[in-house]
C-alpha cells in the first residue's frame, strides 16, 4: 500500500479563491506548515500544501520553485520512486530558466544521497554539472565524488574529482571544496588522498578559520597512513600556530582519543596531558584530566588516580558541568571495587552541588554504596537523608525509582517494593511514579502472588488514567505475565489495550503481540490475515514497519527451536513464514529505512538456513547495494560470500569476500574473508576434481558413521620417546566392543550417535570405557579387573592404555569431532552438502614425497575444515575415501602421524574399517621427536554396518 494516501486532485471553490486572493502574495506561512508536516512524517498533508501553492503561484516565482522541488523530496522520502521522478522532470522542465535551478537540482541530489540512493544521487549531480553553472554546479560535482567513494566506486571518485580541479579551477570557493572532499577520501579510508588534498589546502587556503581545520585533519590523516613523523610534525603546528584558537582544547582532546583507538596511549595520555596543563579554563581540557585519571585507575595505580581527582577537583572548581564528570568517576571507582573511596566523593558531590541533579544521583549511590558493603545503618541514613533534604527534587523520582530496581535484583525485593510504594504515593504525577507502580506489578508476577498483582494493576489503571504511556505499560505488563507462563492474562491485557485505545500506535503494538503470543501458543489462526489486517489498518503508522518485523522475528526465533529439537519440516515451514512477513514490509511498506534493511537481511539469513542459496544471494545483494547500515552490510557481504561457496561458487565468493574487505577494512569480518580468500587460492585442483574429492569425504562419512556395533580383539605395543630415542615400550593385548546408538534429529543440530566403548586389557588386567564418545562431555572410567588394586594402579593402567583406546577411536572421533565442530554447533550451516562445500575444502593433491612416506604411494586430497589454522591436517583416498589424519604440533616441534591400513570391509560392503593403526613421531625441523608413539593390530573384527538412508544427503542434494 502507498505511504500517500491522495494525491490533491481537485481544488474546492473556496480554495480556487483563497489561492486566486494570494497568487501575488507570500505563501511561506502554508509552506512553513508544509514542513513541519514533511518533519512529521505526514506527507499526504504537506503533499496538499505543496499542490496548492503550485496552482495558485505564478509560473517563475519562488514559492512554486520551492514546492516543486520540496514534491520531489517528499517523493523520495516516501519511497514514491515513480512520482519522484516526474516531479522532477517538472522541476526542471518548469523552471529551467530559473536563476534558483541549480541549487534545487543540488538539494534534490542530497535528499537521494541521504536515503542512499547514490546512483540516483549521482544522476541529478551529473545532470546539475552539465546544465548550469556557478557553485552549485561545483557542489554538485563535490557530491559526485563524495558519491563515488561511499559505493565503493574508487576510480570514478578519482576521475570526478579530476573533473572538479579542471572545470571549477576558477571558482574562488574551490579551496574550501577541496578540503571538504579530503574529509570524503578520509572517510573512504583513502588516507593517501585525503594527506595531499589537505596539503593543498594548507598552500591555498588564506582564510584562518579554515586553515585550523586543514591543519587538524592533516595530523588525523597522518595518523591514519601510519606516519608518526608526519603526524607529530602536523600537531605540533597545530600548537604552535593555533594556541589562542577558541577550538584547539576541543581538537587536542580528540586527536588523543584518535591515538587511543591506534592503541597508542603514552601518546594519547601525552595529547591530554598537554591539554589538561595549557588549556585549564576550557571544558575539553577537564576531560582530558578524567581521561588521565580513567588511565591511572585503569593500570591499578591507586595513588595516582587519587592525585588525578584532586587535581581536577581543584583546577577545575569553576567548570559548570565537574559534578557530572565527578558523578562518573564514582562509577570507574567502583569498577575498581574502591567503594569507600566511591562513596567518599558521592559525598563530595552533594555536599558542594547539593541543587545539582548529580547530588541527587549521588545520594541514591550512596545507599547503595552503603548497602553492598554491608552497612546496613548507614545505607538506611543516606536513604533518609535522601527522602528528607531533598524529598523536592525533580530527580528524586528518578532516584527512587532506581533504587526499588536495584534492591529487587540484589534480593531484597520486599524493599524494593517498599520504595516503589514510596514513590508513587508521593510522585503520582511523574513517570517515574507510574514506572515504579509497573515495577511493583512486575515483582508480584515473579512471586507468583495473583492477588497483590492483580490490586497493584488496578492502582495503575486508576492512578495513572491520564499519563499517554499508559497503554505501552499496560501490554509490557502483559508480556511480563507471557514470561510467567501465563499466557491467558497476556492475551487478556493485550486485548484491554486494543479495547480501550483503537486507531492508535498502542492498539498496532498490542495487536502485534497479540500475533506473537498466538505463535507461541501454536495458535496460528489465519496469521496471515492477521498481519494483512495490521498493514491495512495502521499504514500510517511510522513504526509499523518495526512492528511487523517483530512478529517475523517471533516466527524467526520459533523456527531456530524446532531446528534444535530436530523438527527439520517445522522448522522450515517457520522460516517460510517469518519471509512471508518480512516480505510485507520490502513490498507494502517500502521506505527505504533501517527496519527494510533488517528485513532484506533476515531473509537472506532464512533462506540461507533453509538451503535456498540463490535467493540467499539475491537478497543479501540488495542489502548490499541499497541499504546504508554498516553493521548488516559487512554480515551480508561476509554470508553472501558462504552462499557462494555451499554452490562450489569459488570465484564468486573471493570476489565477495574482496568487496567486504575494501569496503570494511577494520572489520573482524574481513580478517575472516581474508583468510578464506586465502584458503581457495591454495587450491590446485579442478572443479571436478573437488568435487570428487567432496564426494569421497561424504561416502566415508557415510560409511564411519554407519558403524551399528563393532569387536575384535587386539594386540597393541606403546613407545615412549624422549629425544628421538625409545625409553620404554609397553606390550598389550585384549578385546574391546563398540555400541553405537543412533538418535534423532538432523546431523547438524545434534550428535548422530551414542557410542559406548569398552576395552579389556588381558596382560595387565584392566577394563577402559569410554562413555558416549561423540559427545564432548563424555566421560572416560579405569577400572581393574581384581576389584582389590590400588587407586594409584588404576590410574597408572588408565595412563597406560587410554591412547590405545583413543588411538582405537581415532577414525570414529576424529569424524565425529569435525561435525560436532563444524556442523552441530555452528547454526550458520544446516547441510552436510554446505559444510563440506563451504568449510571443508579440498585443496589439493598429496604431492610425490608426501604420497610416498606417508601414504604408502597413494595418492590424498588434503581438505581444510576451517578458516582458522588447524592442529590437524585431513586427508582422503583419492580411490576409496578412507581418511588419514595427521596431526601438528607447534612450530619447530615433530609431527605425530596417524595411519591407518589394510581394511576390513563389512559383508554388505558399505564401510571399510582400517585393521592396524599407527602412530609415528617424525624430527621436524631438527627437532627430536618427544611423546607416545603406538601401533595396534586388530583381528577377528566383527562389524554391524547400517546406513539409514533417510539421515544422509549426497552432495548436491537437499535436506530431506
Amino acid at each position: 500500500m502507498s505511504r500517500l494516501h491522495f494525491l490533491f486532485p481537485v481544488i474546492s471553490v473556496l480554495s480556487l479563491f483563497w489561492l486566486a486572493e494570494g497568487a501575488a502574495g507570500d505563501f511561506s506561512a502554508e509552506l512553513d506548515r508544509a514542513e513541519d508536516y514533511l518533519e512529521d512524517e505526514q506527507f499526504a498533508r504537506a503533499e496538499q500544501i505543496y499542490g496548492q501553492v503550485l496552482a495558485g503561484s505564478t509560473a517563475d516565482s519562488n514559492d512554486a520553485l520551492k514546492s516543486q522541488r520540496q514534491l520531489a523530496y517528499l517523493y523520495i522520502v516516501a519511497g514514491e520512486q515513480a512520482k519522484a521522478g516526474a516531479a522532477f522532470a517538472e522541476l526542471t522542465a518548469r523552471f529551467a530558466d530559473h536563476p534558483g535551478i541549480a541549487q534545487a537540482v543540488w538539494q534534490v541530489g542530497g535528499a537521494y544521497f541521504r536515503t542512499g540512493q547514490y546512483a540516483k544521487a549521482r544522476e541529478i549531480h551529473q545532470y546539475n554539472v552539465e546544465s548550469n553553472a556557478g557553485r552549485f554546479a561545483l557542489w554538485s560535482q563535490v557530491e559526485i565524488v563524495k558519491t563515488g567513494l561511499r559505493a565503493g566506486e574508487h576510480a570514478a571518485a578519482d576521475a570526478a574529482f579530476d573533473k572538479l580541479m579542471l572545470v571549477f579551477s576558477q571558482e574562488p570557493t574551490l579551496p574550501k571544496e577541496i578540503y571538504q572532499v579530503a574529509d570524503a577520501y578520509k572517510a573512504a579510508k583513502r588516507y593517501d588522498k585525503a594527506d595531499e588534498l589537505y596539503q593543498y589546502g594548507l598552500d591555498n587556503q588564506s582564510a584562518a578559520h579554515d586553515a585550523f581545520w586543514v591543519q587538524a585533519s592533516l595530523a588525523v590523516s597522518n595518523l591514519e597512513l601510519g606516519d608518526e613523523t608526519a603526524a607529530q610534525d602536523a600537531i605540533g603546528g597545530l600548537l604552535a600556530g593555533f594556541s589562542d584558537d577558541a577550538r584547539i582544547a576541543q581538537t587536542v582532546y580528540e586527536l588523543a582519543n584518535r591515538y587511543n583507538s591506534f592503541a597508542q596511549p603514552d601518546k594519547a595520555l601525552q595529547l591530554h596531558q598537554y591539554n589538561s596543563e595549557h588549556f585549564a579554563e576550557d571544558m575539553y581540557a577537564m576531560w582530558s584530566q578524567v581521561e588521565l585519571f580513567k588511565s591511572k585507575i585503569r593500570d591499578g595505580d591507586d595513588g595516582a588516580a587519587d592525585a588525578a581527582v584532586e587535581r581536577l577537583l581543584t583546577v577545575f572548581s569553576q567548570q559548570p558541568t565537574l559534578p557530572k564528570e565527578i558523578y562518573q568517576i564514582v562509577d570507574s571507582y567502583r569498577e575498581a571495587r574502591r567503594d569507600r573511596k566511591a562513596d567518599e566523593l558521592c559525598a563530595y558531590v552533594a555536599e558542594h552541588w547539593p541543587e545539582s541533579e548529580q547530588a541527587v544521583l549521588a545520594q541514591k549511590d550512596m545507599v547503595i554504596l552503603h548497602n553492598e558493603l554491608g552497612n546496613q545503618a548507614a545505607a538506611e541514613a543516606a536513604l533518609e537523608k535522601l527522602l528528607g533534604e531533598f524529598s523536592e527534587r525533580q530527580a528524586l523520582p528518578q532516584a527512587l525509582h532506581e533504587l526499588g530496581r536495584y534492591f529487587a535484583g540484589a534480593g531484597r525485593p520486599e524493599k524494593g517494593v517498599e520504595l516503589h510504594k514510596y514513590n508513587v504515593d508521593h510522585f503520582s504525577a511523574d513517570r517515574y511514579g507510574m514506572w515504579s507502580q509497573v515495577e511493583t506489578i512486575y515483582t508480584h508476577i515473579r512471586d507468583g502472588n495473583e492477588a497483590n498483582a492483580t490490586a497493584a494493576f488496578e492502582k495503575l489503571l486508576t492512578l495513572f488514567a491520564d499519563e499517554p504511556t499508559l497503554p505501552k505499560e499496560i501490554y509490557q505488563v502483559g508480556d511480563e505475565y507471557g514470561k510467567a507462563g501465563r499466557s491467558d492474562k497476556a492475551v487478556e491485557l493485550y486485548q484491554y489495550v486494543i479495547n480501550n485505545w483503537p486507531d492508535t500506535e498502542h492498539e498496532m503494538w498490542a495487536k502485534t503481540r497479540l500475533e506473537r503470543q498466538g505463535i507461541r501458543l501454536q495458535d496460528e489462526t489465519a496469521p496471515v490475515a492477521e498481519v494483512g489486517e495490521l498493514v491495512a489498518d495502521f499504514n500510517d503508522q511510522s513504526s509499523l514497519p518495526q512492528a511487523l518485523f517483530t512478529v517475523g522475528e517471533e516466527y524467526y526465533e520459533k523456527a531456530l527451536r524446532h531446528d534444535r529439537e530436530g523438527l527439520v519440516d517445522e522448522s522450515r515451514q517457520d522460516f517460510h513464514k517469518a519471509i512471508g512477513i518480512w516480505e510485507r514490509i520490502i513490498t507494502d511498506l517500502p521506505e527505504i529505512s533501517p527496519t527494510t534493511a533488517e528485513a532484506y537481511y533476515f531473509s537472506a539469513r532464512c533462506y540461507e538456513l533453509i538451503g535456498e542459496y540463490e535467493k540467499a544471494i539475491e537478497y543479501y545483494r540488495q542489502v548490499t547495494a541499497n541499504l546504508p547500515e554498516p553493521h548488516l552490510t559487512a554480515p551480508a557481504y561476509y554470508f553472501w560470500a558462504g552462499c557462494h561457496s555451499y554452490l562450489a561458487q569459488y570465484e564468486q565468493a573471493k570476489a565477495v569476500c574482496q568487496q567486504l574487505m575494501q569496503k570494511y577494512p577494520d572489520n573482524e569480518l574481513s580478517a575472516r574473508a581474508r583468510t578464506i580468500i586465502s584458503r581457495l587460492d591454495l587450491s590446485t585442483l579442478s572443479r571436478e576434481e573437488r568435487d570428487k574429492a567432496i564426494s569421497l569425504c561424504a561416502a566415508q562419512h557415510d560409511s564411519w558413521l554407519g558403524i551399528r556395533s563393532m569387536s575384535a580383539r587386539y594386540t597393541a605395543t606403546m613407545s615412549l620417546f624422549k629425544d628421538g630415542e625409545c625409553v620404554k615400550e609397553y606390550p598389550g593385548s585384549g578385546s574391546f566392543e563398540l555400541l553405537v546408538t543412533p538418535s534423532n534429529g538432523p546431523i547438524h543440530r545434534q550428535n548422530p550417535a551414542t557410542v559406548q566403548f569398552l576395552l579389556f586389557n588381558e596382560t595387565n588386567g584392566y577394563h577402559y570405557l569410554a562413555d558416549s564418545i561423540l559427545d564432548p562431555r563424555a566421560f572416560f572410567v579405569c577400572w581393574p579387573a581384581e576389584p582389590n588394586a590400588s587407586a594409584t594402579e588404576v590410574r597408572r593402567a588408565k595412563n597406560q592404555f587410554i591412547d590405545v583406546a583413543k588411538l582405537l577411536l581415532r577414525p570414529l572421533a576424529a569424524m565425529a569431532a569435525t561435525y560436532r565442530n563444524h556442523v552441530w554447533d555452528n547454526t550458520y550451516l544446516t547441510s552436510r552438502n554446505g559444510f563440506f562445500a563451504y568449510r571443508g575444502t579440498p585443496i589439493r593433491l598429496s604431492e610425490q614425497a608426501e604420497t610416498d612416506s606417508i601414504f604408502n604411494g597413494e595418492p590424498q586430497y588434503l581438505f581444510v575444515f576451517n578458516s582458522r589454522p588447524a592442529e590437524a591436517q585431513y586427508w582422503f583416498s583419492t580411490s576409496t575415501g578412507e581418511l588419514r589424519q595427521i596431526h601438528l604440533f607447534k612450530p619447530g616441534h615433530p609431527v605425530r602421524i596417524l595411519r591407518y591400513e589394510d581394511y576390513v570391509g563389512a559383508e554388505n560392503g558399505n564401510v571399510r574399517f582400517p585393521r592396524i593403526f599407527s602412530c609415528t613421531l617424525k624430527e621436524r625441523n631438527g627437532h627430536k621427536p618427544n611423546g607416545w608413539a603406538y601401533v595396534v593390530e586388530l583381528r577377528d573384527v566383527r562389524l554391524n554396518i547400517e546406513i539409514p538412508p533417510e539421515r544422509f544427503v549426497p552432495p548436491g542434494g537437499s535436506p530431506p
